[in-house]
């Protein structure tokens, strides 16, 4: 089809509107474009601006504004005595740290930290792997140490290259490090130990010039800047520091743990005993701060707190003097014929009613004839201990119905063929479930075992059981075990291990077992038998720590109340027991306790075992409470190691309980 041709003649008027129109249209389109133009022009240069000429501030804005919150720590709770002594203390310490404020290459952090470097000295030494990376991050990450060849030989494998490399930077090539290199790698290293939120802590114990300097020139040291941590100060009575633990970094196989907690890479915090034990209480909330993108300065969004204060158990005026005691003991004894083998001298001491430590002491001599305390050995260190534990064997004997309240067995010695006679330490004669603990009866203690598993003691006989061992084994380890024998005491702290039990079971050892002579105890386990008893029954978790509370409100944010384990049923049988013990000492059978301006109950014990060296030796225990009405105190203590058995001396542990009750009880 042809064009159709248009017909303006006659029509000179619709021509010219037409061409005008063309014309507005065309000026209208030319300033169309010359509008995009300009803006697109616009905005290459703007981009350019930001992208070119102002790059590094606009990736410190965006860092800052990406950036994680930075958080600066508080002091931990400080920890002190039950009447308010202090025993451990923050001492502050000035710092220099570090905190990334934009972003930085590797090279300009390194320049940085050279800068810091001329300036001060930072007490660290560099480790052989530590220079050799330094040798590669100053020379091209040491490309010229592999070929072109191994790297497809190796596939690329990072790791196979980078350990290639550092095998092959020697001795000559580290000579080539300067110094100066090698201090600001210290510094440079450090830095990169900042975690999210966290400042790495470039220089310790910061003098006031060393602040100072930084504060005048604060611009040579973008990122830097000073603040305040605090160093774990001891100064309670020595002894007790191992007890409160220790603070550091947090160890390998706890990082992942702490950090679910809440916790950074790089805090501080309890890392052995009750520092450890009460670190959530200990710690504080750290104070939070976040750059303000618009204006760059900091903003607190989260208030800081110090760490609650802790309150421990322990009377540190007493933790003294039952100490001086007992050192004076030691030194005053271990000359004597027969004591070159003494292991230690364990003690505590405890409320009953609550299951509070008042004092805890362990003595140990080191190799060069230096007396100490090491109360930690006490909850991982156990004895035969010997009759102190009749209370237990006699209550399950009233308990299972072998003996009756008041029966009488005749304390002579029992001949079982095939073994030497079993005899008490002396013959007694007659004694009944009292008078058995009053006088420490071992004939009545080996009656009640062998009724127990069934058997009858017929002179010069075999002794068969018609119930299995193991049975009654089991029976009698439980009963043991309701009053803290044999088993975890349940005390906060952090570790806490059970003495032997014997893995052989035959009728001798079941004897054995019922005078305390088969299965190991510690002196705490000792506590917690001894104060069920004085308590009437109730198994009570030992405490160290009696409180936490707000370090500036001095409000309660814990409280540790008694808390009962298991109680003991049989309270007929356990005033049975009780009768015994205070028999014991009203008597004068464990001692000269009938005068002392109040009440008391015990029970001693002495133990027999062979020495490495084959050597017969013994060690003594004591159990006490009082007053017997209403106990106080309940105390127990291991000699171990006391003496060769061809000695016969006095008992240690009764001998320095007397001293100690005494001086509680006069001065309460």
């Amino acid at each position: 089809m042809k064009p159709q041709k248009r017909d303006y003649k006659g029509s000179s008027y619709h021509l010219k509107k037409d061409l005008d129109i063309e014309k507005t249209i065309n000026k209208r389109l030319i300033m169309l474009m010359l509008f995009v133009l300009l803006l697109a022009t616009g905005l290459v240069a703007r981009l350019y601006y930001i992208q070119i000429i102002d790059a590094e501030h606009y990736q410190s804005l965006v860092y800052q504004k990406e950036s994680n919150p930075i958080a600066s720590k508080t002091a931990r709770g400080e920890i002190y005595d039950r009447n308010g002594k202090i025993i451990v203390k923050n001492k502050p310490i000035n710092t220099i740290n570090y905190m990334t404020e934009k972003y930085l290459s590797t090279t300009a952090k390194f320049e940085l930290a050279k800068t810091f470097a001329i300036q001060y000295d930072i007490e660290y030494e560099l480790v052989e792997r530590e220079l050799k990376d330094l040798y590669l991050f100053l020379n091209d990450n040491g490309a010229d140490l592999v070929t072109q060849e191994e790297l497809k030989e190796h596939n690329y494998d990072q790791t196979i290259i980078d350990n290639l490399k550092l095998t092959r930077v020697t001795d000559a090539h580290l000579a080539t490090l300067s110094e100066i290199d090698k201090e600001a790698f210290k510094v440079y290293l450090k830095m990169n130990t900042e975690t999210a939120g966290n400042a790495a802590i470039i220089l310790e114990n910061a003098t006031d010039s060393d602040i100072s300097y930084l504060s005048e020139n604060q611009s040579e040291f973008p990122g830097f800047s000073w603040g305040t941590t605090w160093e774990r100060e001891y100064v309670g009575k020595s002894g007790l520091d191992v007890l409160i633990g220790t603070v550091g970094e947090i160890p390998a196989e706890k990082l992942e743990y702490m950090i679910a907690q809440g916790f950074a890479r790089n805090d501080i915090v309890g890392v052995s005993g009750l520092e450890y034990y009460y670190n959530d209480i200990l710690s504080g909330v750290k104070t939070e701060n976040k750059i303000n993108p618009v204006t760059g300065e900091y903003e607190e969004i989260v208030a800081g707190r110090k760490g609650h204060d802790v309150y421990l158990t322990i009377d540190m005026d007493l933790q003294e003097k039952v100490e001086k005691i007992l050192f004076d003991k030691w030194n005053a004894i271990k000359d004597e014929p027969g004591r070159q083998y003494q292991n230690g001298l364990d003690y505590v001491m405890s409320d009953p009613q609550t299951g509070e430590i008042l004092a805890i002491v362990a003595v140990r001599e080191d190799s060069e004839g230096n007396v100490y305390n090491a109360p930690e050995e006490i909850f991982y260190q156990g004895f035969p201990v010997g009759s102190v534990v009749k209370g237990a064997t006699v209550y399950m004997g009233l308990e299972e119905g072998a003996v009756t309240p008041g029966e009488v067995i005749v304390d002579r010695p029992l001949y079982i063929i095939g073994t030497q006679p079993r005899v008490s330490w002396q013959t007694l004669g007659p004694v009944t479930d009292l008078t058995a603990l009053q006088r420490s009866s071992n004939i009545y203690m080996f009656m009640i075992a062998i009724r127990l598993g069934g058997g009858t003691y017929i002179p010069n006989a075999p002794l068969n059981f018609t119930k299995p061992i193991s049975d009654t084994f089991s029976l009698m380890r439980n009963y043991f075990s309701q009053f803290g024998l044999g088993v975890e005491t349940m005390i906060d702290y952090p570790r806490e291990e059970m003495g032997y039990k014997g893995s052989t079971q035959n009728g001798g050892l079941l004897l054995e077992f019922a005078i305390g002579q088969y299965d190991n105890y510690n002196a705490l386990q000792l506590n917690q038998y001894i104060s069920t008893i004085a308590n009437s029954g109730y198994r009570l978790q030992p405490q160290l720590v009696m409180e936490a509370k707000d370090a500036h409100t001095q409000e309660l944010v814990l409280e540790n109340s008694p808390n009962i384990l298991n109680e003991i049923t049989g309270k007929d049988s356990l005033s049975r027991v009780q009768q015994g013990m205070r028999l014991c000492t009203s008597t004068g059978e464990c001692g000269p306790w009938q005068n002392r301006g109040y009440t008391s109950a015990a029970k001693t014990g002495t133990a027999e075992y062979t020495g490495a060296d084959g050597t017969a030796m013994r060690n003594n225990a004591f159990v006490l409470y009082a007053p017997y009405e209403n106990p106080e105190i309940a105390i127990s203590c291991i000699h171990s190691g006391a003496y060769e058995a061809k000695y016969n001396y006095t008992n240690v542990c009764r001998l320095v309980t007397q001293d100690i009750a005494d001086l509680y009880m006069n001065s309460n």
